[in-house]
């Protein structure tokens, strides 16, 4: 079964192209190590396509800090994928995703959290901390 994307809120997407990245690098790292070179290459191209597509959402040129340290990262990412594709280099597979885990789990969060709250709002709980302790309160007395 698939999800329309459309229905989804904007860090679930995130953090599904994240989801989709470290999958592909994790593919990459074990093509490298177990010599399948067509592999490797396919994974990482897919890698680059979702770091594209993450870049994509930056909007325009990066002009605050955010912006600025996230478009760097992608950069980053993009040599460190060029380096293991020219020197079969597993190493830099590993350094992507040392980078990418912490802003992966950081996205996962957000779409928790913004699911959290459509999902107080559908019940008429304002999202506060007294009405969700109210809430919660009620639900364990149920």
């Amino acid at each position: 079964m698939t999800t329309d994307i459309h229905l989804l809120p904007p860090s679930a997407i995130v953090a599904g192209l994240f989801d989709d990245l470290v999958a592909a690098l994790h593919e990459a790292a074990l093509s490298i190590r177990e010599g399948r070179i067509e592999d490797r290459f396919r994974a990482i191209a897919v890698a680059t396509e979702v770091v594209a597509d993450l870049a994509a959402g930056l909007e325009g040129p990066a002009t605050d800090d955010w912006s600025r340290r996230t478009s760097a990262l992608y950069r980053y990412l993009n040599r460190l994928f060029l380096a293991a594709n020219l020197r079969n280099d597993a190493n830099a597979i590993d350094e992507a995703v040392m980078l990418v885990e912490p802003v992966r789990r950081a996205w996962q969060c957000m779409a928790a959290e913004e699911k959290l709250r459509a999902e107080l709002a559908r019940r008429g709980i304002d999202g506060n901390r007294s009405s969700v302790a109210d809430w919660l309160e009620s639900a364990a007395a149920d």
